[in-house]
């Protein structure tokens, strides 16, 4: 009994060293991401959608104007599924922020129906709304693009890109 009194105290000890409190916020925003990349995987724009502030604004590169609004940003991502978007991962390169903002650097893979694989770089901007992490804005840019390269298939579809949790991140508070 006494063992089982020390291990709740470790715990409750190493949840206090945490942060754990009902001040803090549900998810964490690479939680947020990966729900994002399983949206994706599953052709759930609503979901996506979701996941953004409902005055956010995505930047796409292809169209140099903002995306904005939660309705227009769930449509922008149905017409890049349609267009056959099939997976993406995002890895977290750098997340800096206070409060209730974090701003978020990396890099992305992503893999269309086909067969064919983009990577490139990202930036967001989170926000805590409601002890939920939420996209505020969003922009990405290719590096296939940048270089003139068209994204080829893979020779090993077993390698394809799938969701998956984001690698820890160098986040400063």
């Amino acid at each position: 009994m006494r063992d089982r009194w020390m291990a709740v105290l470790i715990g409750l000890a190493l949840c206090v060293s945490a942060g754990c409190s009902e001040s803090n916020p549900v998810a964490h925003p690479s939680d947020q991401t990966v729900l994002l990349q399983g949206a994706v995987s599953k052709g759930d724009a609503a979901a996506i959608g979701a996941l953004h502030l409902e005055d956010a604004q995505i930047i796409p590169p292809d169209t140099g104007e903002p995306v904005k609004g939660r309705a227009a940003v769930e449509a922008l991502w149905q017409a890049r599924m349609d267009d056959g978007l099939k997976a993406i991962v995002f890895s977290s390169g750098e997340r800096r922020g206070d409060g209730d903002k974090q701003f978020e650097t990396g890099t992305y893979t992503s893999r269309n129906v086909a067969g064919e694989i983009d990577v490139g770089k990202y930036f967001t901007v989170w926000q805590l709304v409601d002890q939920t992490w939420m996209v505020s804005r969003h922009t990405w840019a290719s590096d296939l693009e940048e270089a003139g390269v068209a994204g080829e298939p893979e020779a090993n579809s077993e390698a394809d890109v799938a969701p998956e949790r984001p690698q820890p991140d160098t986040a400063t508070e």
